[in-house]
């Protein structure tokens, strides 16, 4: 008896907190257009006060609310960069260029950061490989080309 009353007061206790769980998330209430604003205003800012992990944190949030906004995306993109998380640039950079192919800032950076990319990939080719290997001399050319190529290039 005393078994199945605590199995009842278990199992009621989960059930509670799974709808307390249910209620908050769907309480959740997307920000009004005065808090996207705000929040808009405080990506740019920590970003201008070049505090990336801020101000991508923010352009995220913003992007959960305005999903179509490229510009939006370039600047996730230009804060992964600062950041150094190349892999998540690319990405937002090809999420803004496909919101709006014609934004020439996005597609710059992702080649540039493709391109310095591709270098590495070279370098670690020739890291790895023996100097006899057929490959070498064409990957050390190629590399030697590709980095001037990335040198002359920066992001805006």
């Amino acid at each position: 008896m005393k078994t199945r009353l605590s199995y009842k007061l278990l199992i009621t206790a989960a059930f509670c907190l799974a709808m307390i769980g249910c209620g908050t998330i769907a309480s959740t209430a997307k920000p009004s257009p005065d808090e996207l604003k705000s929040i808009y205003a405080s990506a740019n800012k920590a970003y201008s006060e070049k505090n990336y992990k801020l101000a991508l944190f923010e352009y995220l949030k913003l992007s959960e609310s305005i999903t179509t906004d490229a510009v939006v995306w370039f600047r996730i993109g230009n804060s992964y960069t600062r950041l150094e998380n190349y892999n998540k640039a690319v990405e937002a950079y090809e999420k803004a260029v496909l919101l709006d192919p014609r934004l020439s800032k996005a597609w710059h950076n992702m080649g540039v950061i493709q391109l310095k990319q591709s270098v590495n990939t070279w370098r670690q080719m020739l890291t790895y490989i023996s100097k006899d290997d057929v490959l070498y001399d064409k990957a050390l050319s190629l590399s030697k080309k590709l980095l001037e190529i990335a040198d002359d290039k920066q992001a805006p």
